[in-house]
């Protein structure tokens, strides 16, 4: 996307940016409305219809094919500093100089040939083109400049089809020529600017893409029936002497009152829904078609024609910002507004054929050409029901149900056998938007949480979870399965953790690894030097092998590019890019959040964003307060028995705050007391050597002074004993205590499931005391006792 210095709006700006498009319509109006059917006529004589339907399907073709692969290589030279006015130029001076040659063919395979290459070249310079919209005009004034971009658009058909209506072919091609190349000439008085990383849009807005291209597919193949048969209309049919001026004259009719319509419908979509003003336009389309179709007089035809040409003014102005608003990703708006084109050269591929079976089974009669005008009618009304479908997307796709389904099916059993999982409380089953906010201890919180309140249902769409962007990043995969690490190193699991309900937001706002940065770098500048990106203490943990950005990939450094480096081992200017993306970045996540509760959805959220290392609550961040007055809250209070057992133990509860305002207090409080938490509250302290009675004494003593709010795991509270001197067998096991003569005593303090944590006893101490302290402020209020909560695992 262009750097905002490049930015551009007011009516004079607009009208540069937009200016190329009048002589790009001049030349398709004027060519296969009225000087290619014209020429035919003559070089193919008692077959012009038959080659003319092959023609036009050739050149939609040729249209349908080109733009994509164009406007990927306008990406690419975009991404890595060139400019899109390259390609725009280079596609131009094809198209003129085939159009040239054309002026003076004398068969119809030169024509076709000639024409073919010259739609080539438009194509080229269109997908570079109309890509500098949406980089170069600010999302706020798209539907102005798509208003603009349709008035140009409406002005070059005007006048191609006047001039085609009355000149012959042979200056139609050479006038042609000319326009292009002095319209392609506008684009050097463009400020581009340089290439800055957008982030519009999610995966999940594909389906209003797809939407999109269905209306405007319908639309235009009503519009390709009309367009390309209605020479032979006044011609065989009505008997006009000067069939290619009465083309001319209806199609002028519709397409001057369309200028002024479009300006006005384009602004104002700017103000209002644009798939209803979209929606709205296909209308009198719709209904001007039909009267075609009734009513095949001349005289009606003209008022039919201004009619059709109100409803489409506002379908040309309204349907182009909504295409850009749908694309997927702005990185590759070239490329997604190429495929976006499809939607009008595939119905030029079928509609040419549909239509010339159509009149040939009728005969070329009044009756085929009803036939034609009322499918015309029905194509816009089709058209404009569409698109009404745009924003009403569910939650979520129906494939991301089948993939959960895959995957509990497959996750629920290795969970309950490595891990033991016990659950209090439950999310109601029929809710409205929920946040739920857990605190953060282990990687384990989100995947045995969120798997066990997707259990719980409902089912059809996910319990969504606000996870590390590193997730979103190649190679994750690979970190976690190490065993298939030669697989996964480059594997991005983005569109998967996507369809699970997984939703980036970006937790490492200070350091993050190598790789991750120059991930960022890359996306923006390509593939460029280390030496340019990064410090020179940096390049020294990489290596004299290592020269490139994508080196961090090859096997032999991609564990060193996964370790910690803070922002400022970035050179300037790729830190302060770094920071603005990230700001944008995190800005576009938060969106999605609040997009996802706004809709009913359910949101898991560990707030704190990183998992605690000390056993203390981090600062609950803002992403809370913003999050929180969109849904009913309600807590995921988490606790770890790491103390118990041969399994990690992990203990939740599901249940209201006790206070709203103060969600931190009623978080810490809400959380299970578990032997690891009592027994280290009172080894924490304690250097001397004890026997296993002390201990149990100490966490009985410690369970008799509970506030009555605090809830204790139900096991521990009734049988204490047996649970602590189970407990102590654990640490035994573990190393963390050593016994000598009937005797304990304290020897290490790691442990093996929590590597993070150098005091595994401390850490268990502090979330005790954090857990009283949450409690004592929450003063008087009371919590829901262990005896009347719903068990969800035994």
């Amino acid at each position: 996307m262009s750097s905002d210095s490049s930015r551009i709006g007011g009516a004079r700006g607009l009208a540069l940016l937009n200016a190329y498009w009048a002589p790009l319509s001049f030349q398709d109006a004027a060519l296969m409305a009225i000087a290619v059917p014209a020429v035919l006529v003559r070089l193919a004589p008692g077959r012009y219809t038959s080659v003319l339907a092959a023609l036009a399907s050739a050149v939609a073709l040729v249209a349908m094919l080109v733009p994509p692969v164009a406007g990927a290589v306008s990406d690419r030279l975009r991404r890595t500093g060139g400019m899109r006015r390259t390609l725009v130029l280079a596609g131009a001076c094809l198209d003129a100089l085939c159009l040239l040659a054309m002026a003076g063919v004398h068969t119809a395979a030169a024509l076709s040939v000639l024409l073919l290459l010259a739609t080539a070249g438009e194509c080229i310079s269109i997908a570079a083109y109309q890509a500098m919209i949406p980089e170069i005009v600010p999302r706020g004034a798209w539907g102005s400049a798509s208003g603009v971009r349709g008035a140009a658009t409406l002005a070059g058909t005007v006048a191609g089809l006047a001039v085609a209506g009355l000149t012959d072919p042979a200056t139609t091609f050479a006038t042609a020529a000319v326009v292009v190349l002095a319209g392609a000439s506008t684009v050097l008085g463009v400020p581009e600017g340089a290439w800055s990383e957008p982030e519009h849009a999610h995966v999940g807005d594909r389906r209003d893409f797809v939407i999109v291209f269905a209306s405007r597919s319908a639309i235009m193949f009503g519009m390709t029936l009309l367009m390309t048969f209605v020479l032979y209309f006044f011609r065989d049919v009505l008997k006009v002497d000067n069939p290619s001026a009465g083309t001319g004259l209806v199609a002028g009719c519709a397409l001057v009152g369309a200028i002024a319509s479009s300006v006005w419908l384009g602004a104002l979509s700017d103000r209002v829904i644009r798939k209803g003003l979209v929606a709205a336009a296909g209308v009198p389309m719709a209904l001007a078609a039909f009267g075609f179709a009734l009513v095949p007089q001349q005289h009606w035809i003209l008022a039919f024609a201004l009619a059709f040409g109100l409803g489409y003014g506002g379908f040309i102005a309204a349907d182009w910002a909504l295409a850009i608003d749908s694309v997927p990703k702005m990185r590759d708006v070239a490329r997604d507004l190429g495929i976006w084109g499809i939607a009008s050269s595939l119905p030029a591929i079928v509609a040419p054929a549909f239509g010339g079976w159509l009149l040939a089974r009728y005969g070329g009669t009044l009756e085929g050409y009803r036939a034609l005008f009322t499918a015309a009618a029905a194509s816009f009304a089709l058209g404009s029901l569409i698109v009404l479908g745009v924003g009403a997307r569910p939650l979520s796709p129906w494939l991301g149900a089948a993939l959960r389904l895959i995957s509990v099916s497959a996750m629920t059993p290795y969970v309950h056998m490595a891990y033991r999982i016990r659950g209090w409380g439950r999310l109601p089953f029929a809710r409205g938007a929920t946040l739920a906010i857990a605190n953060h201890q282990h990687d384990l919180d989100t995947m045995a949480v969120v798997l066990r309140l997707t259990l719980a249902g409902p089912w059809r769409h996910p319990v969504f979870a606000a996870a590390s962007r590193r997730m979103f990043e190649p190679g994750f995969m690979a970190v976690r399965t190490p065993w298939l690490e030669a697989m996964l190193r480059r594997v991005d699991c983005s569109a998967l953790f996507g369809l699970l309900g997984m939703l980036p937001i970006e937790n490492q706002l200070f350091a993050r690894p190598l790789a991750s940065l120059a991930l960022c770098v890359r996306r923006r500048r390509g593939n460029i030097a280390l030496a340019d990106v990064f410090r020179e203490g940096v390049l020294a943990r990489l290596g004299s092998g290592a020269r490139r950005l994508r080196d961090l990939e090859r096997p032999e450094l991609f564990h060193t590019a996964r370790a910690n480096a803070t922002l400022s081992a970035l050179r300037e200017p790729y830190r302060s890019e770094a920071v603005a993306h990230m700001r944008a970045q995190t800005e576009a996540d938060l969106v999605r959040m609040e997009d996802v509760l706004r809709r009913g959805g359910t949101l898991f959220l560990t707030p704190e964003g990183r998992h605690s290392t000390d056993g203390r609550m981090s600062r609950l961040r803002g992403t809370l307060r913003r999050l929180a007055p969109l849904a009913d809250v309600r807590l995921v209070a988490i606790s770890y028995d790491p103390l118990l057992g041969r399994r990690l133990s992990l203990l939740y509860r599901v249940t209201l705050p006790a206070d709203r305002n103060d969600l931190e207090a009623s978080l810490k409080a809400a959380r299970p007391v578990t032997v690891s938490q009592l027994l280290a509250d009172w080894l924490a302290e304690r250097r001397d050597a004890f026997v296993p009675e002390d201990a149990v004494n100490a966490v009985q003593e410690r369970l008799h002074t509970l506030p009555a709010m605090v809830f204790v795991d139900p096991a521990l509270r009734a049988h204490p004993a047996r649970v602590t001197r189970a407990a102590l067998a654990t640490m035994l096991r573990l190393g963390i205590l050593r016994g000598e003569q009937g005797h304990l005593q304290l020897a290490a303090r790691r442990h093996p499931k929590f590597p993070d944590v150098e005091d595994i006893v401390a850490f268990q101490a502090r979330f005790f005391r954090e857990t009283l302290e949450g409690a004592a402020r929450l003063g008087s209020y009371s919590t829901v006792t262990a005896g009347s909560e719903t068990v969800t695992s035994a």
